[in-house]
């Protein structure tokens, strides 16, 4: 091991709702709702803003409930859309949000429902995402954020055996609920 070497955070094709075990089959679903979802190549003040397209460090961001088709569009400016499979949207506003467009939009029910960004985001020395995320149900195991691979830098936000956790190869933090 080397404790002063950094692995990257890879970002290829992240999928937001659910992951893919090895044979491409559906194994862990989110129950709840997001609203946002922003990644960011910086670090960010932990305050909820919107920022506007070619924002300085914004990758990617998507606010669920602003599209009708099932295409999430990459308000970033960087052209990162997302393919929606099988959600439903909501009206239900969350609290004091900042990029209120259509509430927490993208409903995800637990039964293979998920959003995924076509393109490789690239590797980055750090990340930071914003989420806004609604669980209907915090038992078990609910996919927010997941790489469907498991390689070194892959990155997987999720809530597994009833934790949230935030995890790569390289790093892993748990947070209670």
């Amino acid at each position: 091991t080397c404790p002063t070497c950094i692995v990257p955070i890879t970002l290829d094709s992240p999928r937001l709702g659910s992951w893919l075990d090895g044979s491409g089959t559906v194994a862990r679903s989110m129950h709840g709702e997001i609203s946002v979802f922003r990644i960011w190549n910086v670090e960010t003040p932990g305050v909820d803003v919107c920022p506007g397209a070619l924002t300085d460090g914004l990758i990617a961001q998507y606010v669920f409930g602003a599209d009708t088709d099932n295409i999430a569009t990459d308000l970033s400016g960087n052209g990162y859309d997302a393919s929606i499979h099988d959600a439903s949207w909501s009206s239900e506003l969350p609290p004091s949000q900042q990029c209120q467009k259509q509430g927490f939009g993208g409903l995800f029910d637990g039964d293979d429902d998920w959003a995924v960004l076509q393109d490789d985001l690239g590797s980055f020395p750090a990340v930071t995402m914003d989420v806004w995320v609604k669980f209907n149900d915090i038992t078990g195991e609910h996919p927010v954020v997941m790489e469907d691979g498991w390689q070194p830098g892959d990155i997987h936000f999720q809530i597994f055996n009833d934790d949230l956790v935030l995890g790569t190869l390289s790093l892993s933090l748990s947070l209670s609920l």
